[in-house]
């Protein structure tokens, strides 16, 4: 593992969520080609849309749960699922303008009815819980701890066997893919070990080189776990070497393109290192020097 790839992989991360915020949650394929004509960078999102009050170049909530991860992490040197939980339930306290989704709202609602933040999330099975694991990249190089902290952070508001098992792949396959994997080879190594997720990795294997937007359409847009991952494997197998294309094509692809963007970055940031992202986007996202100032 190089510390350059993992800071990388954890700046794509949050390049991605900050690139989706414009068509965030738009299924209109269409409606967002009308939007964004000409779409290659950050935008501001859309007066009608979840995410008012935020501007471009500011991250979604997901984004911003992430940089709440970093912190922590930061912080305390490592994974600390009490410290996070406590800085997590304090972002939704907060003035900063910030949606709150279902599964959020049922974690809130457990940890202000006493629950420990291990029994607190949500039942959800939406893939951003999953997804949130990239700053530990930069925190924790063995694989196993490395999957064992991203299934906790995920359990924290996502209790979903499906979203826990994803969480562990995403983490297992960036480790691989830090230590010197093709993409491919990893998301195939990182499957041995939650083999329960097999049947969607073949399927989002199976339809790398595809059209994008058609692919995902065909998988679905949506927030769920059986329409998001597939749609994940879609990006990394079809652009091992193309952070940029694969990001930009899941944004006009609609739906929940955040959740998709942040795993499909973090991992193609670990495999393209230092130059992966553009440049641009990195000045364009308001969080990026707070990000590198927590970064090890």
């Amino acid at each position: 593992m190089t510390r350059e790839n993992a800071q990388t992989a954890v700046l794509a991360a949050f390049a991605g969520d900050c690139l989706a915020l414009g068509p965030h949650w738009i299924y209109d394929q269409t409606r967002i080609a009308r939007e964004f004509p000409g779409f290659s960078a950050p935008a501001a999102p859309l007066a009608d849309t979840h995410h008012t009050g935020k501007a471009r170049g500011d991250l979604t909530h997901y984004g911003d749960q992430m940089l709440v991860l970093l912190q922590s992490l930061a912080g305390r040197g490592g994974w600390d699922r009490a410290d996070f939980a406590l800085r997590w339930r304090a972002l939704f306290s907060g003035a900063a303008p910030i949606y709150v989704d279902n599964a959020t709202r049922r974690t809130l609602d457990n940890l202000a009815a006493g629950w420990p933040p291990e029994d607190a999330g949500s039942p959800s099975d939406d893939l951003a819980g999953a997804s949130r694991f990239a700053p530990l990249l930069a925190f924790h190089a063995d694989e196993e701890s490395l999957a064992a902290a991203a299934r906790e952070q995920a359990a924290l508001t996502h209790k979903a066997p499906q979203v826990l098992a994803a969480a562990g792949f995403f983490a297992r396959a960036a480790a691989r893919i830090l230590a010197g994997s093709q993409p491919l080879e990893a998301l195939r190594a990182a499957a041995a070990a939650e083999p329960s997720l097999a049947p969607l990795l073949e399927a989002g294997l199976a339809s790398a080189g595809g059209d994008t937007l058609a692919v995902i359409a065909g998988f679905g847009q949506s927030c769920h776990f059986e329409s998001a991952f597939p749609g994940v494997v879609h990006l990394v197998a079809s652009y091992p070497a193309d952070l940029a294309t694969a990001l930009l094509r899941s944004a006009l692809a609609g739906g929940d393109s955040a959740a998709r963007n942040i795993a499909a970055g973090c991992l193609l940031g670990a495999a393209g290192g230092p130059g992966a992202i553009p440049a641009p986007w990195l000045e364009t996202m308001n969080a990026t020097s707070r990000i590198k100032a927590l970064l090890p």
